[in-house]
């Protein structure tokens, strides 16, 4: 077999065309208007947006006119749920598991809020979860409040005393943290609740005496150390 040496201006040339892809693609990486991070969709969002993906496919193999048509019309769908769960009004809390903290995220419209009296960072794994998978446009550190209400219902943090003397509203949920100094069993036989929360700022020994006396009373309860954080929207929360 004979080999042939390549002429210098292709090997010029060649080398001229790697060098100014490199430099091309080196420029688009250093581009932030190129970058989006923490994107989210609701879930119908996501089909529209499956909807138009499928459209497109079928059009690049088929090449008919109707698929145009398809395209056009999923693409128009998909804005029109974007725009609806932009204007559409919604609230939705949970009540997350931080190990020895106590978090309350709120989603109302689209705005997260994330409500706590601990230094909790941004990058926290819990933090960075509802960052990237609830859609929003704008996010808050505040504040814990001590109390929230979803639809009609109220939810209330007790952490402390004061606990003991106050009137409940009949249709509410009690959020337990730090180990409030509490008389247990007359908090709960005089406030009532719907359900019991029991966040992570908890320690395990005042876990398993208010485990023991919601099971004796017969009052439902969830501990986010052992199930994960709770969710209240106005669907469940009626």
């Amino acid at each position: 077999m004979l080999f042939f040496p390549l002429p210098n201006l292709l090997i010029g040339g060649l080398d001229l065309l790697v060098e100014m892809m490199n430099k091309w693609v080196l420029w688009v990486s250093d581009q932030d208007a190129f970058l989006f991070i923490n994107l989210s969709m609701d879930r119908s969002s996501t089909y529209w947006g499956y909807a138009v993906l499928m459209s497109l496919y079928f059009l690049l193999q088929l090449k008919k006119l109707r698929y145009w048509v398809l395209v056009f019309l999923s693409m128009l769908g998909m804005q029109w749920q974007i725009q609806r769960s932009k204007t559409q009004v919604n609230k939705t809390l949970w009540v997350g598991h931080v190990y020895r903290k106590s978090i309350l995220i709120v989603q109302e419209n689209r705005s997260l809020s994330f409500y706590t009296s601990d230094s909790i960072a941004s990058t926290n794994p819990l933090v960075q979860g509802f960052i990237s998978n609830v859609p929003h446009d704008s996010f808050a550190f505040l504040p814990l409040k001590n109390h929230y209400q979803v639809g009609d219902l109220l939810l209330y943090i007790v952490d402390g005393a004061w606990a003991n003397d106050f009137e409940f509203s009949q249709e509410s949920v009690l959020i337990i943290r730090k180990n409030p100094k509490v008389n247990a069993q007359r908090l709960l036989m005089n406030s009532h609740p719907s359900l019991v929360i029991i966040d992570g700022s908890n320690t395990p020994f005042s876990i398993r005496h208010w485990r023991e006396t919601l099971n004796a009373l017969e009052i439902d309860y969830w501990i986010t150390d052992e199930r994960g954080a709770y969710r209240i929207n106005p669907e469940n929360a009626e």
